[in-house]
């Protein structure tokens, strides 16, 4: 049943996929006790999809309890303990409890590099997820160096051409853009557009929306007609 469960889950069925879910939950909690790590994972995959459907009070309540019984049977350091603490996090992002969010993101950051490295891509999705927490919060120069150790790891690990390195610089580009470094944020976003424009073709989305991110830094910089050319530019390829 729990496998039916998540291929409904991963086809968007997530009504069908909480009823079974539920049912799942039910069976193994009766069957099996509260404390099991089976009625524990139930319990789990159950918060996710309530979360996914965004009935995020009860995914969050859901999740407190994930994360106490992971941390009382398997421990801090356990990868399901600082899993269950990372979604926490992020269904407390997502209902603007921000403060809360950011501390128990810089803890899941904290475990990740003491348990699997910096190098890992737990480490990295960690890093993520911190830097925009704190960048919803307007702690600019905090988001920003954490985005900078993200991008070295991607750069380190993957490469130029990664999706996941050209993602991060667009955000980075975004943070410093905010902090008023406007002429690095052209530079970043001039070699977005530059890879997006290889790897992918002149009129992919991605590219067409590098081509807007660069006008509005443009406008931003008061270099209007240089940003109104890349403007129509943009127009000419939607």
């Amino acid at each position: 049943m729990s496998k039916l469960a998540r291929a409904l889950q991963l086809c968007g069925q997530l009504d069908k996929a909480e009823e079974i879910q539920r049912q799942v939950f039910s069976l193994r909690e009766e069957n099996l006790g509260y404390r099991h790590l089976k009625t524990i994972t139930a319990m789990g995959d159950l918060a996710a999809t309530l979360s996914s459907r965004g009935q995020l009070e009860e995914a969050e309540i859901m999740q407190r309890d994930v994360l106490y019984l992971c941390f009382e049977c398997l421990g801090e350091r356990h990868p399901n303990t600082i899993e269950a603490k990372s979604d926490l996090a992020l269904t407390l992002y997502n209902q603007g409890q921000l403060e809360e969010a950011g501390a128990e993101g810089q803890e899941v950051l904290t475990l990740r590099l003491k348990t699997v490295g910096q190098r890992n891509p737990d480490t990295i999705k960690a890093m993520r997820n911190l830097a925009a927490t704190l960048f919803n919060r307007g702690k600019m120069e905090e988001a920003e160096k954490i985005q900078s150790q993200e991008l070295a790891l991607w750069q380190g690990i993957f490469g130029p051409y990664h999706p996941g390195i050209i993602n991060a610089r667009s955000r980075f580009a975004v943070t410093l853009s905010k902090i008023g470094y406007l002429d690095v944020t052209e530079d970043i976003q001039r070699d977005i557009l530059r890879l997006q424009t290889d790897i992918l073709g002149q009129r992919h989305p991605d590219m067409i929306r590098a081509m807007g991110a660069i006008a509005l830094t443009l406008c931003e910089r008061g270099k209007l007609e240089e940003a109104k050319a890349m403007q129509r530019e943009v127009l000419g390829l939607l």
